[in-house]
């Protein structure tokens, strides 16, 4: 049987990336939840507490077009244990902190920041590394597979743990959460060391020269493909203006909904269950209806529900629009993910895909502080309104780019397709 029609699962290396996700991610979501917890214990001040969230922020900014050029440079799979294995130390040492009562606030702000530079490294290398075990014309199946581990483990399942369990112990989650990076490089390890590797996984020779040529190069590359350029723009727009209602989001729960804590929390996860739903029909949705189909729709119904939010009182209609906006929300970054996986050149891979992480982390800061002042000018309904209508006009003005897009990837994957139903 031709790799093409065999399952994922029969993929050599995939289960073992898939179980690698599932592990760390559900890490992750612990993370996520502790680490303000554990910086509010340490200090009740807003201004602190908000720095060490930019601490977090920050490498994404400074370092995503770096990483990006080192991921084209070395094995990306060793990156890839190298990484989880350092964060795994780095959280041991935060425990072995925490158990001698000697963490310090200035500590906290340095694992926070090397964190988030490995967060960078690992992320752009996953992303790179992928198509090297997944042909083509399976690559949006198995972004689905993976964007639902992440939403179950980072978006439900571990922050629904984190919370009880650093209630029980402040050096708990982050002992588990190490553990769960060990276990990462660990199936990844085992990739690592595989002799049984597919015909995709041939990697095309590094590239030579310093990290800045390397950097303007991939950003010459990228800018001169103006279908891949429209994608640039709309991840931009949809991280400036579909962040300005996150930063409010608290106060419009409680102020506008009348929604205690709890009822919060179960509004805010609402929308990565409906996300683990996305991640499971995505590709079907792809398969069925094509690549420039989902790339319009997702956009759009995800800018269009947020019209129910802005508008309606009902606690179960808002619950409702936010748990739909999931699935759009992964099935734009499934297909979007696919197609610069299919037609961006292999040695390119990470570059083009930190440009598109610092888009994105670039922006979706300023869309929160920009979402601040429209709802204190406007009020905290209007900033839904705003958001939904700067995510359309984007959108419109990058239209025949986005088609354009569509229609180049679904060519290379119906070609490797045809390739592979033939060998």
């Amino acid at each position: 049987m031709s790799q093409g029609k065999s399952s994922l699962r029969r993929l050599p290396g995939f289960p073992e990336v898939m179980a690698a996700a599932t592990i760390s991610t559900v890490g992750d979501g612990i993370q996520l939840v502790t680490l303000p917890l554990l910086a509010a214990s340490l200090t009740m001040s807003p201004q602190v507490i908000s720095a060490l969230a930019a601490a977090g922020m920050l490498p994404a900014l400074i370092f995503a077009l770096p990483a990006g050029a080192l991921v084209d440079r070395i094995d990306r799979r060793r990156l890839l244990v190298v990484v989880d294995v350092l964060r795994a130390a780095i959280l041991a040492g935060l425990v072995l902190l925490l158990l001698s009562g000697r963490l310090v606030l200035w500590e906290l702000f340095v694992i926070t920041f090397v964190l988030g530079i490995c967060g960078v490294l690992f992320g752009t290398g996953s992303v790179a590394y992928l198509p090297s075990i997944v042909p083509k014309n399976k690559l949006a199946q198995a972004n689905g597979y993976l964007s639902t581990v992440t939403e179950l483990g980072n978006g439900i399942i571990g922050p629904a743990l984190g919370g009880p369990i650093f209630a029980i112990s402040k050096s708990l989650p982050f002992a588990i959460d190490a553990l769960s990076f060990a276990g990462s490089a660990y199936f990844l390890a085992r990739l690592a060391r595989s002799s049984d590797l597919a015909p995709t996984q041939t990697r095309a020779a590094p590239p030579s020269g310093s990290f800045g040529r390397q950097v303007a190069e991939g950003l010459r590359w990228l800018f001169r493909r103006r279908s891949l350029r429209s994608l640039v723009f709309v991840v931009a727009g949809w991280n400036l203006f579909g962040w300005m209602p996150e930063a409010t989001f608290i106060l419009y729960a409680k102020q506008e909904l009348q929604l205690g804590d709890v009822g919060y929390a179960l509004l805010f996860a609402s929308t990565s269950v409906g996300a683990v739903l996305g991640g499971l029909v995505s590709s079907r949705m792809i398969n069925r209806w094509g690549m420039q189909p989902v790339l319009y729709c997702s956009v759009g119904l995800y800018a269009l529900l947020m019209v129910p939010v802005a508008i309606s009182d009902s606690v179960v209609v808002v619950g409702v629009a936010f748990f739909a906006q999931g699935i759009p929300l992964v099935a734009w970054t499934v297909v979007s993910a696919t197609i610069r996986q299919a037609l961006v050149p292999d040695e390119l891979l990470g570059r083009v895909a930190s440009v598109f992480r610092l888009v994105a982390s670039g922006l979706s800061p300023i869309g929160m502080l920009a979402g601040g002042f429209l709802a204190d000018w406007l009020g905290l309904r209007a900033v839904y309104l705003v958001s939904a209508a700067g995510i359309l006009l984007i959108v419109m003005m990058n239209m025949r780019g986005l088609r354009i897009l569509a229609e180049e990837a679904e060519a290379e994957t119906r070609q490797v397709a045809e390739t592979e139903a033939s060998s």
